[in-house]
């Protein structure tokens, strides 16, 4: 298996392994299913039938002092004129994540996640996404080329054994999706 580096907000994630190359776009929204997101070696990543639909099940297990990391590549320009993301995600315990779009000149814009127990879902607009860069403009959706969700507790809280997230049914829009 290859082997490649991500770079998350100047922070170097780890060793990311691919799940499989083979992503076709998909619009308005993009596939939740397992093999068209990489995550780090020890997590298991697999697709599941839920309540929700079609669901990517991201069972992290925390090796010590490692972030964990659920990524997705997305072609350039594709998300070109969207303004906002909607999801639904859950998890088997209350905790933060960081969700972080990455541009093609690998700048990253991140917003903390809540997740719960129970399903919910998210609205976010681009304009929520923070750089950690004085001098960035925001986000150019056109330029977006990967989504990358970030589980930091491993770093900070290595004694504990994991968690379980769940995502289903991913969309952009031009306009803030409304709740269906």
């Amino acid at each position: 298996m290859k082997k490649s580096l991500i770079l998350l907000s100047g922070l170097v994630a780890a060793n990311v392994v691919t799940i499989q190359a083979n992503t076709t776009p998909e619009r308005p929204a993009f596939s939740v299913r397992a093999e068209c997101f990489e995550s780090l070696p020890g997590d298991g990543v697999t697709s599941e039938s839920t309540e929700k639909g079609t669901s990517v099940r991201w069972s992290i297990r925390y090796p010590l002092r490692q972030n964990r990391v659920l990524a997705k590549r997305i072609t350039a320009g594709l998300l070109g004129d969207t303004t906002s993301m909607s999801f639904w995600i859950r998890g088997d315990s209350r905790h933060e994540l960081g969700l972080q779009l990455i541009q093609d000149d690998g700048s990253g814009f991140t917003k903390l996640i809540h997740v719960d127990s129970q399903w919910k879902q998210l609205h976010l607009p681009y304009t929520d996404f923070q750089s950690n860069e004085q001098r960035a403009q925001g986000v150019d959706p056109q330029r977006i080329n990967r989504l990358v969700l970030v589980d930091y507790a491993a770093t900070l809280t290595p004694q504990k054994r994991g968690r379980t997230i769940w995502l289903s049914d991913w969309r952009f829009a031009a306009d803030r999706l409304t709740q269906a």
